[in-house]
């Protein structure tokens, strides 16, 4: 069990690859925190499960996964692994985000998956090592 007691963090949980993984991860003893705006489909990933705490919030939300973010750590520990599967309809360019993520091209980008890891990124550079994904 290569996640047995780690706290992985998991953005769209509420249906397709953020379920499975949640589902697969926490099957395999990882302690899941489970993000998500659907909290119906949030109910369903953690219907007779331990192991996944649900967290019914907008990823799109910078304040909203920062809270998340520290509420994951008290509560579950520090966060090992982070992986990105919200789906978000709509794009923004990175240089109107309020991420301090630089980029030399403007091209939009979908923010979610940057803002989660920006949130999770002071946190883990200061505790050493560190795992995002995005699906």
């Amino acid at each position: 069990m290569a996640f047995y007691g780690e706290v992985v963090l998991i953005t769209g949980d509420g249906s397709g690859m953020g379920q499975l993984a949640a589902l697969n991860l926490a099957d395999q003893g990882a302690r899941v925190a489970a993000l998500d705006v659907n909290a119906t489909g949030l109910a369903e990933t953690i219907e007779g499960r331990s192991g996944i705490k649900p967290f019914n919030i907008d990823v799109t939300d910078t304040a909203a996964v920062q809270d998340v973010v520290r509420q994951v750590s008290a509560e579950l520990g520090p966060i090992d692994r982070v992986y990105n599967a919200a789906a978000v309809r709509g794009m923004s360019p990175v240089a109107s985000s309020e991420c301090a993520v630089g980029t030399s091209d403007a091209r939009p980008l979908t923010l979610p998956p940057i803002q989660t890891a920006a949130a999770f990124l002071p946190v883990r550079m200061l505790c050493g090592r560190m795992e995002v994904s995005s699906a």
